[in-house]
């Protein structure tokens, strides 16, 4: 029986590839690697949930002994400092392949067939025009921490290529339901509010949680994806204003607009700093979220996952929203 490890299996996307396999693979054994602060539900027989220190590696190496595919979707999105960032995102990545590493050598994952890596658009960083789509070959250009906290981990993951199977996947913004991301741009509509960033007129490349675990999948499975990196994405984009509008819709809400100058995001980023090294707390405003509303289009090519494993992401984003709206009503 082929076994398939999941980090990260609490969080939105996480959450749903663990669904996904409950729901489709019958004939595997999953186990799902956890830190203290995660909480996942015993939803099936076949579902192994162990508690793992992701900075002891002897402690990883005994949890994952005799797993087929590895698929690290464990990472943090929000954090005060660029070390918080570094320390999950790129440590504990290298960790995990230096104990797969480890294993590979002492003949104990003989079935081994796939790590994959759940990085992020953020390491590309922004176009300066709605006509230039990020590609996979493109250099490097992180603007924010999160950013290049994921670069710093998808550099690891390239130094066993060759030793290992990796693939890595950069999804764009991911929209679904279970989002919390998004969810304050929900609340804001639903009460009459349509607040911008400076980020308006924006475009951003966007796909459906759903259409991402199936993606993820595909290529995990695909002997053309090895040692290799894939955006997976919509192939279209859409201004954060006409976003908002189709949310507005959805609820049936008229909405105020708030254009929020630049000066003003400055002074808002600066106090919610002080307050978070004060208390130690994350803010939704801060000079790293300023730098993403500052920035121009976040948006990238869909043809390398069609061309190499014939990804194409099938759900609209109208259908996405009504989705994801329906799903916030129903759990609120």
């Amino acid at each position: 029986m082929e076994k398939i490890v999941i980090t990260g299996a609490s969080g939105f996307i996480g959450s749903q590839l663990l669904d996904y396999f409950l729901n489709n693979f019958n004939d595997v054994s999953i186990c799902v690697l956890t830190r203290k602060t995660s909480k996942i539900i015993q939803k099936s027989h076949n579902l192994n949930i162990i508690e793992t220190d992701f900075f002891d590696i002897k402690d990883i190496e005994k949890n994952i002994s005799g797993a087929t595919y590895f698929y690290h979707l464990l990472g943090a999105t929000k954090g005060i400092t660029e070390k918080d960032f570094i320390k999950v995102n790129a440590t504990i990545t290298e960790n995990i392949l230096e104990a797969i590493f480890n294993l590979k050598n002492q003949n104990k994952l003989d079935n081994f067939k796939r790590f994959l890596f759940v990085s992020s658009l953020a390491v590309s960083g922004d176009s300066s025009n709605p006509n230039l789509y990020k590609k996979e070959e493109d250099e490097y250009n992180p603007i924010e921490y999160y950013g290049k906290s994921k670069m710093l981990a998808e550099k690891i993951c390239q130094k066993y290529f060759g030793k290992l199977p990796i693939t890595i996947i950069r999804p764009s913004a991911v929209i679904g339901e279970g989002d919390k991301d998004f969810l304050t741009s929900y609340k804001f509509i639903q009460n009459h509010l349509k607040i911008f960033f400076g980020n308006r007129n924006k475009f951003f490349s966007y796909i459906y949680v759903k259409d991402l675990v199936e993606g993820i999948i595909k290529a995990s499975f695909s002997d053309k994806t090895i040692n290799n990196v894939y955006f997976l994405t919509n192939k279209n984009i859409i201004t954060w204003g006409d976003f908002y509008e189709k949310i507005s819709k959805i609820l049936k809400k008229k909405c105020i607009t708030i254009n929020i100058p630049n000066f003003l995001l400055d002074i808002i980023a600066f106090f919610g700093e002080i307050y978070s090294k004060i208390f130690k707390k994350k803010v939704l405003l801060n000079k790293q979220k300023i730098k993403l509303g500052k920035a121009n289009h976040f948006i990238c090519s869909h043809r390398k996952a069609e061309k190499d494993f014939g990804f194409v992401a099938k759900t609209n984003l109208d259908e996405t929203l009504r989705k994801t709206v329906f799903f916030y009503f129903k759990n609120k």
